[in-house]
């Protein structure tokens, strides 16, 4: 169970955390959310999709890692395979949350003390002796800061995309090497047809806040990313079956 709590020095200042990568400290997952900003490091390797919450009905973008839940074919002999990690990965048990600080809204980090990251013996320190931050807690309020504005970014190029009905479903069926399939459902792309006869105001518009960049950057890295994936995969189920 978690248990989150606002990160104070006094209060967790022995506190030490484990960076290196691991199914057991929760890197073991085949979808992760991201924010606009970090699309232009996620080409190389990722297929970047979107998909929406069954109870919110809210849609956000996202990588794919993996095939079956659990599964993330970025990760092994605990090393990630790719040159970029997702921030959503990176900040492992730290989360944002917004504080009023003299009138100003500021990000105030918050630790799940219970993550398995998280121990009094291991790893990286979070504090220096006088109570500054270490160089680990500067780069998470670095990371943490990122994802909450980039969450902004990412709901508002989203909502563009759905006000011109530009989000269409994703149904991929794949039949991997040793011949077992899987079929991808629940996820979503941009309609790239639509895009192309676009009111060129709306052009005008979406260029203006670059989400043109973005719309390019997702759609002519998918299928050469999800064919990267799929070859994963195949040689995952070799080394099984050897």
């Amino acid at each position: 169970m978690n248990n989150i709590e606002p990160l104070q020095f006094q209060k967790h200042q022995h506190l030490k955390i484990i960076t290196e990568r691991g199914a057991k400290y929760g890197d073991a997952v085949s979808m992760v959310y991201i924010v606009p900003e970090e699309i232009p490091h996620l080409t190389a390797n990722y297929p970047i999709v979107l998909t929406k919450d069954n109870k919110t009905g809210q849609f956000r973008l996202a990588v794919l890692l993996g095939f079956e839940d659990g599964e993330n074919l970025f990760l092994k002999d605990n090393q990630w395979q790719a040159s970029y990690i997702p921030l959503n990965i990176q900040r492992g048990p730290f989360y944002p949350a917004l504080a009023d600080i003299n009138g100003q809204q500021v990000i105030a980090v918050h630790i799940d003390t219970n993550h398995s990251r998280v121990n009094g013996d291991e790893g990286e320190n979070l504090f220096e002796h006088n109570g500054s931050p270490s160089e680990l807690l500067n780069y998470i309020n670095t990371v943490l800061t990122c994802l909450t504005s980039g969450q902004t970014t990412g709901n508002d190029f989203i909502e563009k995309l759905l006000q011109h009905d530009l989000v269409d479903p994703l149904q991929v069926n794949i039949e991997f090497d040793n011949h077992s399939k899987v079929f991808l459902e629940g996820i979503y792309t941009i309609n790239m047809e639509k895009i192309s006869v676009l009111d060129k105001e709306i052009i005008r518009q979406l260029n203006e806040k670059n989400y043109d960049r973005y719309i390019s950057a997702i759609d002519s890295n998918l299928s050469g990313n999800l064919s990267q994936l799929i070859s994963l995969k195949n040689k995952k189920l070799a080394a099984l079956a050897s």
